[in-house]
């Protein structure tokens, strides 16, 4: 598929893989190749809300993990479109953060990301998990909000079961 610029291929460029393998940032990074910083994150975030309200419709009675890049947009309108989502299908949203401090809940999750993915997530100058940790999108779509620290697995779902308003 060309957009008319002879030996430009246009068509859409699917990347697949297991979890950490880079697929984000690969995809941002051919994005930005392509259309340049601020049209590759319009064109990532346009499909990542799409993703976001699709999956909320589909899946009615599951458990969805949506990560930061999930719920934080540089455009406003998509975050309202997926706050109308959330609403719509009367979801249950719940922010968990590993502590209430902020400053603190960032050092944490940097260190946890350079371990488990050798990522300290800062792109183009931002400081993306300062951005996710503070981000008042992430607040607006949240019902709950649950503090992981010093609980087990076991007991973060059990304190995100009782969270549920009852039917």
């Amino acid at each position: 598929m060309s957009d008319g610029n002879p030996g430009v291929n246009t068509a859409p460029v699917v990347l697949i893989g297991p979890v950490c393998v880079g697929k984000s940032v690969a995809g941002v990074a051919e994005l930005k190749a392509r259309r340049g910083t601020d049209a590759a994150y319009d064109d990532f975030e346009g499909f990542v809300a799409a993703t976001a309200r699709h999956v909320l419709y589909a899946h009615l009675h599951a458990v969805i993990a949506m990560g930061a890049g999930h719920t934080h947009y540089r455009s406003r309108q998509r975050h309202e479109d997926v706050l109308a989502a959330f609403d719509s299908v009367q979801a249950t949203a719940v922010l968990l953060l590993p502590c209430a401090d902020p400053m603190d809940a960032v050092r944490q999750l940097r260190q946890r990301a350079v371990l488990d993915r050798a990522d300290d997530f800062r792109r183009d100058g931002r400081d993306l998990l300062t951005v996710w940790v503070h981000s008042q999108q992430n607040h607006r779509l949240a019902t709950h909000t649950v503090i992981t620290a010093g609980q087990t697995p076991a007991q973060t779902a059990d304190e995100i079961i009782a969270s549920r308003p009852a039917p």
